[in-house]
């Protein structure tokens, strides 16, 4: 029986952490978000998503939300959680037997905490805030005795500690960029980001 959902993207922490749950013995469902933002290509379930799981011998499921009407159009929109929030939800109120949810993040570059430039996550802290109240609300609206938990296993892992526990035949399936895999534009954060990344690899 299943026992975690993981908030699964495709990029390097949601590929890290699904192969760490596989590697600890847990049974999870990796959670893929499809919506339409006109910007992107993230109403498309892209062939790596499958793959990775279909690796790990992992179960897919995807949230498809409802025709995007937002105002903001950015990229900062499309990583935000907040569509992540609602995959999440749904999958809680689908699987209310499973306690753990678990999503990717990481604490820097190469060291802990590193600064915006080496793209760490910590900028983007009041996203994380935001995803566990929200969790928390609901979890609470479905049973206020409830054991239900949301957080990052590998959250005190860097990103370049991340990257380097995913297997060899999976790194090459692994992508971020807004437009989809197999697509890098090379010029979004995403796409500098992963570069940065895989040039410490020497990948």
């Amino acid at each position: 029986m299943h026992d975690c959902v993981v908030m699964f993207s495709g990029g390097v922490e949601s590929t890290a952490l699904l192969n760490w749950c596989v590697e600890k013995g847990k049974k999870p469902i990796a959670l893929h978000s499809l919506w339409d933002n006109p910007i992107t290509t993230a109403n498309q379930l892209h062939s790596n998503i499958a793959e990775i799981c279909d690796i790990l011998d992992v179960d897919l499921i995807t949230h498809e939300h409802p025709k995007y009407d937002h105002d903001e159009r950015s990229e900062e929109y499309f990583h935000s959680a907040r569509h992540w929030s609602v995959a999440c939800l749904s999958a809680l109120t689908q699987f209310p037997h499973i306690e753990e949810y678990y999503w990717g993040v990481n604490s820097g570059m190469m060291n802990y905490a590193d600064d915006h430039k080496h793209h760490s996550d910590w900028p983007w802290v009041p996203r994380a805030w935001e995803f566990q109240m929200v969790f928390e609300f609901y979890a609470r609206l479905m049973n206020k005795n409830h054991n239900y938990r949301l957080y990052p296993p590998l959250g005190g892992q860097t990103k370049l500690e991340q990257w380097s526990s995913i297997p060899a035949d999976i790194k090459p399936l692994v992508n971020s960029c807004s437009l989809g895999y197999p697509n890098q534009c090379g010029e979004c954060d995403k796409c500098e980001e992963f570069k940065h990344l895989t040039k410490i690899a020497g990948f």
